[in-house]
Protein backbone atom coordinates (compact mmCIF):
# COMPACT_ATOMS: atom_id res chain seq x y z
CA UNK A 1 0.00 0.00 0.00
CA UNK A 2 1.41 3.04 -1.13
CA UNK A 3 0.05 6.44 0.47
CA UNK A 4 0.92 10.17 -0.92
CA UNK A 5 0.96 13.11 1.24
CA UNK A 6 -0.15 16.19 -0.83
CA UNK A 7 -0.43 19.56 0.22
CA UNK A 8 -0.72 23.72 -1.18
CA UNK A 9 1.55 24.83 -2.66
CA UNK A 10 4.82 23.34 -1.16
CA UNK A 11 5.52 20.29 0.29
CA UNK A 12 6.41 21.32 3.79
CA UNK A 13 3.64 20.00 5.45
CA UNK A 14 3.06 16.96 3.60
CA UNK A 15 7.04 16.51 4.68
CA UNK A 16 5.76 17.00 8.20
CA UNK A 17 3.00 13.92 7.52
CA UNK A 18 5.37 11.52 5.27
CA UNK A 19 8.07 12.29 8.50
CA UNK A 20 5.29 11.91 11.17
CA UNK A 21 4.12 8.58 9.30
CA UNK A 22 8.17 7.34 9.48
CA UNK A 23 8.49 7.91 12.90
CA UNK A 24 5.02 6.69 14.30
CA UNK A 25 3.14 4.13 11.59
CA UNK A 26 6.84 2.67 10.10
CA UNK A 27 6.08 -0.57 8.39
CA UNK A 28 2.17 -0.04 7.79
CA UNK A 29 2.51 1.52 4.35
CA UNK A 30 5.13 2.90 1.76
CA UNK A 31 4.96 6.88 2.02
CA UNK A 32 5.40 9.63 -0.87
CA UNK A 33 5.29 13.23 -0.30
CA UNK A 34 4.65 16.48 -2.75
CA UNK A 35 3.79 19.60 -3.10
CA UNK A 36 1.40 21.40 -6.09
CA UNK A 37 4.32 23.92 -6.06
CA UNK A 38 7.35 24.58 -5.72
CA UNK A 39 8.29 26.84 -2.96
CA UNK A 40 10.96 28.10 -0.70
CA UNK A 41 12.73 26.40 2.12
CA UNK A 42 11.10 24.30 4.91
CA UNK A 43 12.32 25.62 7.83
CA UNK A 44 9.30 26.11 10.14
CA UNK A 45 8.65 22.23 8.94
CA UNK A 46 11.96 21.48 10.01
CA UNK A 47 11.58 23.53 13.53
CA UNK A 48 8.10 21.60 14.34
CA UNK A 49 9.08 17.90 13.83
CA UNK A 50 12.02 18.63 15.55
CA UNK A 51 10.33 19.84 18.46
CA UNK A 52 9.02 16.62 19.09
CA UNK A 53 11.99 14.50 18.00
CA UNK A 54 11.13 13.81 14.50
CA UNK A 55 13.49 14.02 11.98
CA UNK A 56 12.07 16.13 8.82
CA UNK A 57 14.94 14.74 6.28
CA UNK A 58 14.09 11.07 5.82
CA UNK A 59 10.73 12.33 4.57
CA UNK A 60 12.10 14.13 0.98
CA UNK A 61 9.63 15.11 -1.53
CA UNK A 62 8.94 13.84 -4.75
CA UNK A 63 8.13 16.45 -7.92
CA UNK A 64 4.69 16.77 -9.38
CA UNK A 65 5.43 15.50 -12.61
CA UNK A 66 6.98 12.30 -11.06
CA UNK A 67 4.23 11.08 -9.75
CA UNK A 68 2.41 9.83 -12.65
CA UNK A 69 5.64 6.99 -12.57
CA UNK A 70 4.29 6.05 -9.76
CA UNK A 71 1.43 3.15 -8.59
CA UNK A 72 -0.22 5.07 -5.61
CA UNK A 73 -2.79 3.67 -3.59
CA UNK A 74 -4.08 6.36 -1.65
CA UNK A 75 -3.93 10.10 -1.87
CA UNK A 76 -4.42 12.22 1.57
CA UNK A 77 -5.09 16.02 0.38
CA UNK A 78 -4.37 18.14 3.38
CA UNK A 79 -6.03 21.11 2.17
CA UNK A 80 -9.23 21.89 0.17
CA UNK A 81 -6.31 23.52 -2.42
CA UNK A 82 -4.27 20.14 -2.43
CA UNK A 83 -7.29 18.20 -3.27
CA UNK A 84 -8.49 20.46 -6.28
CA UNK A 85 -5.03 20.38 -8.07
CA UNK A 86 -4.85 16.50 -7.28
CA UNK A 87 -3.44 15.13 -10.48
CA UNK A 88 -4.94 12.32 -12.45
CA UNK A 89 -2.67 9.20 -11.10
CA UNK A 90 -2.29 5.91 -12.31
CA UNK A 91 -4.64 3.10 -10.72
CA UNK A 92 -7.18 6.34 -10.64
CA UNK A 93 -6.10 6.04 -6.33
CA UNK A 94 -8.64 6.84 -3.87
CA UNK A 95 -8.36 10.74 -2.04
CA UNK A 96 -8.99 11.50 1.06
CA UNK A 97 -9.75 15.05 2.59
CA UNK A 98 -8.47 16.33 5.17
CA UNK A 99 -8.91 20.11 4.63
CA UNK A 100 -6.76 21.56 6.68
CA UNK A 101 -5.85 25.42 7.34
CA UNK A 102 -2.71 26.43 4.55
CA UNK A 103 0.09 27.80 6.60
CA UNK A 104 3.58 29.48 5.54
CA UNK A 105 6.52 30.86 6.76
CA UNK A 106 4.52 34.51 6.10
CA UNK A 107 2.27 34.35 8.72
CA UNK A 108 2.65 36.27 11.85
CA UNK A 109 3.69 33.60 14.21
CA UNK A 110 4.53 30.55 11.58
CA UNK A 111 6.19 28.24 14.52
CA UNK A 112 3.15 28.66 16.44
CA UNK A 113 0.70 27.87 13.47
CA UNK A 114 3.15 25.06 12.24
CA UNK A 115 3.28 23.31 15.58
CA UNK A 116 -0.81 23.36 15.74
CA UNK A 117 -0.82 21.65 12.42
CA UNK A 118 1.84 19.04 13.04
CA UNK A 119 0.05 18.23 16.40
CA UNK A 120 -3.01 18.07 14.20
CA UNK A 121 -1.99 15.76 11.56
CA UNK A 122 0.03 13.02 14.10
CA UNK A 123 -3.72 13.10 15.79
CA UNK A 124 -5.57 12.50 12.44
CA UNK A 125 -2.68 9.42 11.32
CA UNK A 126 -2.75 8.01 14.53
CA UNK A 127 -6.82 7.11 14.19
CA UNK A 128 -6.24 6.52 10.22
CA UNK A 129 -3.34 3.65 11.18
CA UNK A 130 -5.12 2.70 14.41
CA UNK A 131 -8.71 2.88 13.92
CA UNK A 132 -9.14 0.43 11.12
CA UNK A 133 -9.87 3.50 8.14
CA UNK A 134 -6.74 2.13 6.92
CA UNK A 135 -7.72 -1.82 6.79
CA UNK A 136 -11.35 -0.43 5.13
CA UNK A 137 -9.54 1.21 2.39
CA UNK A 138 -7.23 -1.61 1.31
CA UNK A 139 -10.19 -3.88 1.23
CA UNK A 140 -12.23 -1.55 -0.24
CA UNK A 141 -9.81 -0.96 -3.05
CA UNK A 142 -9.12 -4.35 -3.11
CA UNK A 143 -12.84 -5.42 -4.00
CA UNK A 144 -13.26 -2.89 -6.73
CA UNK A 145 -10.15 -3.94 -8.21
CA UNK A 146 -11.52 -7.89 -8.16
CA UNK A 147 -14.73 -6.60 -9.81
CA UNK A 148 -12.43 -4.86 -12.86
CA UNK A 149 -10.36 -7.58 -13.46
CA UNK A 150 -13.31 -9.74 -13.55
CA UNK A 151 -15.61 -8.55 -16.06
CA UNK A 152 -14.80 -9.45 -19.76
CA UNK A 153 -15.07 -6.49 -20.93
CA UNK A 154 -11.63 -4.21 -21.47
CA UNK A 155 -10.90 -0.83 -19.75
CA UNK A 156 -8.29 1.54 -20.12
CA UNK A 157 -8.91 4.76 -19.03
CA UNK A 158 -6.25 8.13 -20.23
CA UNK A 159 -5.99 11.92 -18.62
CA UNK A 160 -6.46 14.78 -21.03
CA UNK A 161 -3.24 14.37 -22.22
CA UNK A 162 -3.84 10.56 -23.27
CA UNK A 163 -1.48 9.28 -20.50
CA UNK A 164 -2.72 5.81 -19.27
CA UNK A 165 -3.57 5.85 -15.67
CA UNK A 166 -6.19 2.38 -15.82
CA UNK A 167 -5.77 -0.67 -17.68
CA UNK A 168 -7.83 -3.62 -16.38
CA UNK A 169 -7.20 -7.71 -16.96
CA UNK A 170 -9.37 -8.13 -19.75
CA UNK A 171 -7.81 -4.52 -21.43
CA UNK A 172 -4.24 -6.87 -21.19
CA UNK A 173 -5.93 -10.20 -22.47
CA UNK A 174 -7.74 -8.26 -25.28
CA UNK A 175 -4.71 -6.33 -26.49
CA UNK A 176 -1.40 -8.46 -25.71
CA UNK A 177 -0.18 -5.65 -24.07
CA UNK A 178 0.59 -5.56 -19.82
CA UNK A 179 -0.23 -3.28 -17.56
CA UNK A 180 3.06 -2.45 -16.65
CA UNK A 181 4.11 -1.88 -20.01
CA UNK A 182 1.23 1.10 -21.05
CA UNK A 183 0.63 2.49 -17.47
CA UNK A 184 1.43 6.56 -17.54
CA UNK A 185 2.44 6.26 -21.20
CA UNK A 186 0.47 8.02 -24.09
CA UNK A 187 -1.64 5.32 -25.94
CA UNK A 188 -1.14 7.16 -28.99
CA UNK A 189 2.72 5.96 -28.50
CA UNK A 190 1.60 2.45 -27.31
CA UNK A 191 -0.76 0.86 -29.67
CA UNK A 192 0.74 0.66 -33.29
CA UNK A 193 -1.58 2.78 -35.78
CA UNK A 194 -3.44 4.76 -32.43
CA UNK A 195 -5.52 2.42 -30.40
CA UNK A 196 -8.73 4.52 -31.77
CA UNK A 197 -7.47 3.79 -35.18
CA UNK A 198 -6.66 7.74 -35.15
CA UNK A 199 -10.52 8.44 -34.97
CA UNK A 200 -10.69 9.62 -31.26
CA UNK A 201 -10.83 13.30 -29.79
CA UNK A 202 -7.86 13.58 -28.21
CA UNK A 203 -5.97 13.01 -31.71
CA UNK A 204 -5.09 16.82 -31.67
CA UNK A 205 -4.64 19.07 -27.96
CA UNK A 206 -6.31 21.05 -27.08
CA UNK A 207 -9.12 18.26 -26.99
CA UNK A 208 -12.75 19.46 -27.69
CA UNK A 209 -15.56 18.67 -25.90
CA UNK A 210 -17.45 15.22 -26.50
CA UNK A 211 -19.81 13.14 -25.27
CA UNK A 212 -20.22 9.23 -24.77
CA UNK A 213 -20.28 7.26 -28.06
CA UNK A 214 -20.25 3.38 -29.34
CA UNK A 215 -18.30 2.15 -32.54
CA UNK A 216 -16.91 -0.39 -34.03
CA UNK A 217 -13.20 -0.44 -35.24
CA UNK A 218 -9.77 -2.80 -35.70
CA UNK A 219 -6.93 -2.73 -33.41
CA UNK A 220 -3.90 -3.86 -33.56
CA UNK A 221 -2.70 -6.40 -30.91
CA UNK A 222 0.93 -6.38 -29.34
CA UNK A 223 1.89 -9.20 -31.96
CA UNK A 224 0.31 -8.24 -34.83
CA UNK A 225 -3.30 -9.68 -35.00
CA UNK A 226 -6.06 -7.97 -36.13
CA UNK A 227 -8.75 -7.80 -34.09
CA UNK A 228 -12.68 -6.37 -34.09
CA UNK A 229 -13.39 -4.00 -31.27
CA UNK A 230 -17.07 -3.03 -30.19
CA UNK A 231 -16.17 0.05 -27.81
CA UNK A 232 -17.83 3.21 -25.81
CA UNK A 233 -15.53 5.96 -25.06
CA UNK A 234 -16.91 8.32 -22.40
CA UNK A 235 -15.64 11.84 -20.46
CA UNK A 236 -14.12 11.98 -17.74
CA UNK A 237 -14.74 14.64 -15.18
CA UNK A 238 -13.00 16.52 -13.13
CA UNK A 239 -14.31 18.22 -9.44
CA UNK A 240 -15.49 21.30 -11.23
CA UNK A 241 -16.61 19.61 -14.59
CA UNK A 242 -13.66 20.10 -16.79
CA UNK A 243 -12.80 17.23 -18.75
CA UNK A 244 -10.00 15.43 -17.72
CA UNK A 245 -9.56 12.16 -19.56
CA UNK A 246 -11.80 9.63 -21.15
CA UNK A 247 -12.70 6.35 -20.30
CA UNK A 248 -12.97 3.41 -22.98
CA UNK A 249 -14.51 0.35 -22.62
CA UNK A 250 -14.26 -2.52 -25.55
CA UNK A 251 -14.85 -5.89 -25.96
CA UNK A 252 -13.36 -8.52 -28.61
CA UNK A 253 -16.46 -8.90 -31.55
CA UNK A 254 -13.60 -11.04 -33.74
CA UNK A 255 -15.06 -14.34 -33.70
CA UNK A 256 -18.85 -12.74 -33.60
CA UNK A 257 -17.92 -10.91 -36.71
CA UNK A 258 -16.06 -13.79 -38.36
CA UNK A 259 -18.88 -16.16 -37.83
CA UNK A 260 -21.60 -13.29 -39.17
CA UNK A 261 -19.31 -13.26 -42.67
CA UNK A 262 -19.02 -16.71 -43.14
CA UNK A 263 -22.85 -17.05 -42.54
CA UNK A 264 -23.48 -14.66 -44.94
CA UNK A 265 -20.92 -16.23 -47.73
CA UNK A 266 -22.69 -19.94 -47.34
CA UNK A 267 -26.37 -17.99 -47.75
CA UNK A 268 -25.09 -16.11 -50.65
CA UNK A 269 -23.62 -19.32 -52.22
CA UNK A 270 -27.26 -21.38 -51.11
CA UNK A 271 -28.68 -18.77 -52.97
CA UNK A 272 -26.39 -19.45 -56.10
CA UNK A 273 -26.76 -23.49 -56.08
CA UNK A 274 -30.77 -22.72 -55.59
CA UNK A 275 -30.85 -21.12 -58.71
Amino acid sequence: MKILFLSAPGAAVARIAHAISLHDHAGKAEFVSCGTAETGSDRSALSATAEVGIELSPATSTPLTDLSQLDIDIVIALSANAAQACPVLPGRPQIIRWNLAEVSDDLPDPAAAYNSLRDTIRRLLDDFFNRGYLEALAESRHCSSLILDNISDGIIAHDANRRIFYFNAAAERITGYSRDRVMSRDCHEVFPGKFCSGRCVFCDLPVPPFSARREEMSIATMTGERKQVEMIRSPITGPDGEQAGALVSFRDVTAERTMARRLGEIEHFSGIIGR
